[in-house]
């Protein structure tokens, strides 16, 4: 027994990651080598202070608090992010794999971790996604030398997916395909004639043949990029209705993802309210009822629901020059 504690203490001691170890008063009985050095600690410094309140910050205590209690009351092992801070006070973001031990008459005896340090990981993740979305909004804007219209509609339609999402509590990863899905949701039409693109009047069997293509065409060119977020599937689905009548696949429903059922009632709202060659700009009643009649049939019901309480609010402008207040 001794030679196995022995061993599994020099394989903590010599790990990269941290180990850390707190008792059911929520003492530290153990930190590594690693996580003392990150920190800028020795083992004296942090045996038997208070976890919580010397190493984390206060912002994240009652958060870790809770997981705490969820690992004593489920007995299961939880997978984890949380700050730590260091003596210089930096904080450190860590993946943490925890473990409740219990003594062998079932009562809870100590708290086990092992962490990975993500910070770096994490501001490299956030550049790339910055980088990204700067691209992203550059190859929007290049539709400008093509097509005006189509520029102003990318923009301003990720400007409203954005605000509905946020408005329905999605998640920070689904904000972002939403948004940089939807400055990229037309660009299969680059491979549309211009002179149909910018066609004053009603467009041919031929030419709305051809017009029908561009979502695929789209998602040809998204798919190749092997992309974090699916703005190919929302370049793919966002002509595509909850009854089936939309294109280019008939998708039904529970088919669409929630991005794609946002982005496809914010499309028809955004290119409703602007200026085309074709038609002028629709008026706020002419969009209210297309959504109003839509919902449920053609359109996510929720969606809509966010929708007309922003138009109600007047925190949504239907101008031609789209602007989300608030």
């Amino acid at each position: 027994m001794r030679h196995k504690e022995s061993f599994s203490d020099i394989i903590i001691q010599a790990s990269p990651a941290f180990f850390v170890a707190i008792d059911d008063d929520g003492k530290t009985m153990l930190m590594n080598k690693a996580m003392l050095n990150a920190l800028g600690y020795t083992r004296d410094e942090v045996v038997g202070k208070d976890y919580l309140t010397n190493f984390v910050p206060k912002s994240d205590r009652a958060m870790l608090s809770q997981i705490f209690d969820k690992l004593v009351k489920s007995h299961e092992s939880t997978v984890n992010e949380n700050r730590i801070l260091t003596k210089d006070g930096r904080k450190l973001l860590v993946e943490w794999h925890g473990q409740p031990v219990f003594k062998e008459n079932g009562e809870f005896d100590f708290f086990f971790g092992m962490g990975v340090d993500i910070t770096e990981r994490k501001r490299a993740e956030a550049a790339l996604k910055g980088s990204f979305l700067n691209m992203a909004k550059t190859v929007s804007r290049v539709f400008t030398l093509r097509d005006p219209f189509i520029a102003t509609h990318q923009e301003g339609t990720a400007i409203l997916t954005r605000a509905v999402g946020e408005k329905m509590d999605l998640a920070a990863d689904k904000l972002e395909t939403l948004y940089i899905g939807s400055l990229l949701h037309d660009i299969g039409k680059i491979s549309i004639p211009a002179a149909i693109l910018r066609k004053p009047g009603k467009l041919t069997a031929e030419e709305w043949g051809i017009m029908l293509t561009h979502p695929q065409q789209g998602y040809e060119v998204l798919k190749r990029a092997d992309l974090a977020w699916p703005v190919a599937e929302l370049a793919l689905h966002h002509h595509e209705r909850l009854d089936g009548s939309g294109y280019p696949d008939g998708l039904q429903s529970d088919e669409l993802i929630l991005e794609v059922r946002i982005l496809a009632v914010c499309n028809v709202v955004d290119a409703m309210s602007a200026l085309r060659p074709y038609r002028p700009a629709r008026s706020k009643e002419e969009i209210i009822d297309e959504i109003k009649d839509g919902k449920g049939k053609k359109y996510d019901p929720d969606v809509v629901d966010v929708l007309l309480k922003m138009i109600e609010k007047d925190e949504l402008k239907l101008t031609g020059f789209k602007e989300v207040n608030g």
